[in-house]
């Protein structure tokens, strides 16, 4: 349910920005990523969480027949519904949105104005950026009379093949699904992006979740997903397999040497990554299966150290990544038992730190106390997905 004080906020911004009041709002929780960042760029499986961190939407009709998103994450958008797709640039929101409107080929007799805040601070983080979609389909479909007519499924697979035509990187928009459903999902990347589990969680019973957000967020050129998929994709030709994952552990270690003469370290680095990433997530899933947190814990602490190799392994020293290369050692140095998550691919700043109830209170206070109170937020993994409200 929206407070009082949000619902309040959204409808004043709303009519400052558009002149008119919402006629109803969208909440969408963000979620987070446990294991899956580079598996799923290959194929593989991905298991996230709804988090208890929102994106909200304001939205209200227009009579010009145009389509006007306005957010402070996001240059504005304005996007007439009489316009053909060549007048956009591909890859555009614009162009976006305009695919979006032809894929579902729902009428729209007027246009529609949407306001998009988000309870994150700096930018979109924890997957909301894979949430803009979802909140301007579920925006349309609803002033459309047609929201029942979209499966959860069915509205995946319509975000992806959109985004998987338009954008020049591959996007995966299974990650939309934790905001459609909540609760936590095990996604299998088999072409059909559809989740093949979903465990349902309210909070951890032996610990709590902490996100800690970095300013600055870290895009390296060599860590680009592009670069990731033509190496990775080599190696996985050499064992002419379709998935790096099927490759037995030992075979891999075996031929590492021979593979790093002829592709490279760094690609072996990401390779052997994206190899024990697979191996943790399928242990992680078992874990959650049987309640088992003191193993998904553990599976954490280990995915946490080779995240730190990597990010050793380049050794690039951008302001933004020394950040987080100080940001770890201090966590390793105050904290050493607890464990965390470089949130996102190519280590976009976010943390998520699973802490032991018995630890907790006084853990919260000494990252408030280092990091300020706007960069720690308590969080915890929530049931409810994406909801609208009439006003």
């Amino acid at each position: 349910m929206i407070d009082k004080k949000t619902k309040e906020s959204l409808a004043d911004k709303h009519i400052l920005c558009f002149g008119v009041s919402p006629e109803f709002l969208i909440q969408t929780p963000l979620r987070v990523e446990w294991f899956g960042a580079y598996s799923s760029l290959h194929g593989s499986s991905r298991l996230t969480s709804a988090i208890s961190a929102y994106m909200f939407a304001s939205v209200s009709q227009n009579k010009e027949r145009v389509i006007r998103i306005i957010s402070n994450h996001y240059p504005a958008i304005n996007i007439s519904l009489d316009k053909v797709a060549s007048d956009f640039e591909k890859g555009s929101s614009q162009s976006l949105i305009y695919q979006l409107l032809n894929q579902t080929q729902l009428h729209l007799k007027n246009g529609l104005n949407i306001f998009i805040e988000s309870e994150t601070k700096h930018g979109f983080h924890f997957g909301s950026s894979s949430g803009f979609l979802l909140i301007v389909l579920e925006a349309i479909a609803f002033v459309s009379k047609s929201k029942s007519a979209f499966r959860n499924e069915e509205k995946i697979r319509l975000i992806h093949h959109v985004e998987q035509n338009q954008m020049i990187t591959p996007c995966h928009l299974s990650d939309a699904l934790s905001m459609l459903e909540g609760g936590t999902n095990l996604y299998q990347m088999d072409g059909q992006n559809y989740p093949i589990y979903q465990k349902s969680l309210g909070s951890f019973k032996a610990y709590k979740i902490i996100a800690l957000s970095i300013q600055n967020f870290v895009h390296q050129a060599h860590l680009g997903i592009k670069n990731i998929l033509e190496q990775m994709n080599i190696i996985a030709q050499h064992y002419q397999q379709k998935h790096l994952m099927d490759i037995d552990s030992l075979t891999f270690h075996h031929d590492e040497r021979d593979l790093s003469l002829l592709f490279g370290t760094k690609a072996i680095a990401k390779a052997n990554h994206f190899f024990q990433e697979n191996f943790a997530l399928k242990k992680a899933f078992l874990a959650l299966e049987k309640d088992d947190e003191k193993t998904f814990f553990n599976l954490l602490m280990q995915t946490q150290q080779r995240d730190v190799e990597l990010l050793e392994h380049h050794q690039v020293s951008s302001p933004s990544e020394l950040k987080i290369a100080n940001t770890i050692k201090w966590l390793h140095t105050t904290f050493p038992n607890i464990a965390f998550r470089l949130h996102g691919f190519g280590f976009q700043g976010d943390f998520i730190l699973l802490i032991p109830n018995e630890s907790y209170r006084e853990t919260f206070q000494r990252l408030k106390k280092q990091f300020y109170q706007d960069h720690v937020k308590e969080i915890k993994i929530v049931n409810q997905g994406i909801r609208i409200f009439k006003l």
